[in-house]
């Protein structure tokens, strides 16, 4: 069985700058790599020793060819289970006739993307320097990735499909606070940044 996740990561990879060069022509042809990487499964697995988290296997954005500063401009979607969960980025250089040369790496724990009581946080077009590993590269790393973070808890996307169905006289404004509820769970009020028209079930009947 699988849980529920806690709640939905829109991630933006924007564009990276002052890239470490790795070609002859004095320049790179990078790409980024990331996935999220949960540091407490055992932790998950103690709530409900049947679950397991869902496989969300690591994301690549396109090349960038010759180039120190890419833009990307590419967005994708994560399934978030555990605050604890770190998002891992590598940068890289493509090269066509042999191993891809490794640029840098960043960290960002998923809990700073989340605002508590919040159901929904943004954090736009931040800049996050690039560190080195020693255990892959002795190489100096320079430069630094622009990302963009939109976090939607669990409730607040049910809520919004809530909304999405609710007409006229079946629908119920509730501003400030809304309970969810189903079939499932009870979920207990939470703090919604605006007013949301949903009905006392968390859908229309």
């Amino acid at each position: 069985m699988s849980p529920t996740p806690i709640g939905f990561l829109k991630l933006t990879v924007h564009g990276g700058s002052n890239l470490a060069s790795q070609d002859t022509n004095g320049l790179s042809d990078p790409y980024v790599q990331f996935s999220l990487k949960y540091h407490s499964v055992e932790m998950l697995s103690k709530r409900k020793t049947d679950i397991s988290i869902p496989t969300q296997g690591a994301k690549e954005t396109v090349v960038k060819y010759k180039t120190l500063d890419p833009t990307w401009e590419q967005s994708y979607n994560l399934e978030v289970y555990d605050p604890t969960a770190f998002l891992c980025f590598d940068v890289f250089d493509r090269d066509r006739f042999s191993a891809d040369d490794w640029l840098g790496e960043l960290e960002v724990q998923v809990g700073h993307l989340m605002q508590p009581g919040q159901a929904h946080n943004e954090i736009k077009k931040k800049s996050y320097q690039l560190s080195s590993n020693s255990n892959i590269s002795k190489l100096y790393v320079t430069g630094d990735l622009t990302l963009s973070f939109s976090y939607r808890a669990y409730q607040f996307v049910a809520v919004e499909l809530a909304v999405e169905k609710c007409t006229g006289s079946e629908a119920k404004k509730m501003a400030g606070q809304v309970i969810v509820k189903d079939s499932h769970r009870n979920i207990t009020p939470l703090t919604l940044p605006s007013e949301k028209c949903v009905t006392a079930h968390g859908h229309c009947t």
